[in-house]
């Protein structure tokens, strides 16, 4: 029980070195960042087509942001960290019941991770589908093509990023082999 205790720490801080990205985009949603805030600029710019809004008889981005960041960017964001936490964690928890016992058996176990990791990125790929790609929000009619290259992009970094770091430091010591490089980490990891 020690050991998983140590595990889920060391997971956490892994999740902590890239997490707070997610954290600042969920708090600076939630509370609406206002119209000539830097990050509807660059949502203005890079994500939402002008036409969009434009056919909805609005003049700019800025007009109508707050439903966006308020709910549907808010939503998904706050999603997403929750999924990705309980992943990590879930991965290094089960970690250690794995029955690595002899050399060369890792690698068995190796192939396991890559299968919950494919389903973690496809599940980070299928939710924010279902928010930027459904009429679960209506804001989502805003996103652009290029928009939406834009949102799978940055959220793959800033969910899978973390979670590959809280797994590569939360795996028990006996199954680092099946998490690659983790082997490779120094001291006491």
């Amino acid at each position: 029980m020690k050991n998983i205790i140590q595990s889920i720490i060391y997971t956490l801080a892994g999740l902590a070195s890239f997490g707070w990205i997610s954290i600042y985009l969920i708090i600076r949603s939630f509370s609406d960042p206002g119209p000539d805030s830097n990050i509807v600029a660059f949502f203005d710019d890079k994500i939402i087509a002008a036409e969009n809004y434009e056919n909805l008889g609005f003049e700019s981005f800025a007009e109508i942001s707050t439903n966006f960041f308020t709910e549907l960017f808010f939503h998904m964001n706050l999603t997403l960290i929750i999924f990705t936490t309980t992943m990590t964690i879930a991965w290094s928890v089960v970690s250690h019941y794995l029955n690595i016992d002899a050399p060369g058996k890792a690698k068995i176990y190796a192939l396991h991770w890559l299968v919950f990791s494919g389903i973690f990125v496809g599940s980070v790929f299928g939710i924010v589908w279902y928010f930027t790609g459904t009429t679960m929000y209506s804001t989502a009619d805003l996103i652009g093509t290029g928009g939406h290259v834009w949102i799978y992009s940055m959220s793959l970094i800033i969910y899978v990023l973390p979670y590959y770091l809280g797994v590569l430091l939360g795996t028990a010591r006996f199954a680092r082999s099946s998490v690659l490089f983790a082997n490779k980490l120094p001291g006491g990891f």
